[in-house]
Formats: structure tokens, sequence, C-alpha cells
């Protein structure tokens, strides 16, 4: 049995609006010098109980390259980002 597959081409632009995403500052450029040079976040989701979905948002320092903090909700909501980043902030002694 053979397959062929379609050749997969990855999209680097996108002629669509985005207003909501922010410019790339790293341009993949994932090292740091120095302990809070540089953080990085990421959003994702879950399933979790009788199929609602919790959120979960880390912010990681590239120096060390760790978690510093991570925020679960139960809303994607401006919530969720405040409270990572206050803790990372707090954490970090900024």
């Amino acid at each position: 049995m053979s397959v062929n597959l379609a050749p997969f081409n990855v999209a680097l632009q996108s002629s669509y609006a985005t207003p909501n995403v922010a410019e790339n500052v790293l341009s993949r450029k994932f090292f740091a010098a120095s302990p809070n040079e540089k953080w990085v976040t990421n959003i994702t989701y879950i399933i979790w109980c009788k199929g609602q979905w919790l959120y979960f948002m880390a912010v990681m320092d590239l120096f060390p390259q760790a978690i510093v903090s991570g925020s679960f909700y139960t809303q994607m909501t401006e919530l969720l980002i405040i409270s990572a980043l206050k803790m990372a902030i707090e954490r970090r002694e900024i």
C-alpha cells in the first residue's frame, strides 16, 4: 500500500488581518545573557471536568530557560494573563 502526501508548506506570513498579535521582537533568538532580560509566554487549554475547558498560561525566563510562573483559569481573559504576570514579577522581585 502506498500513500501520496501533499507537500507541506509553512505559512510564515498571512494576508489576514491580525489585530491582536504583537510584533515578533525575538526573531527566534531564544537565549538571554542575564535573568529577566527576555520572558516568553504561552497559553494552552485542556479539557477539565464535565467537558469544561481550563486555560493555563506559563511565563518562562529565557536565561535559565525555566518557568517562573503559571496561572490556571476557566476563561481566557485578562485575569489569566494578569495573574501569571503578577506572579512572575513578584517571584523575580522586579
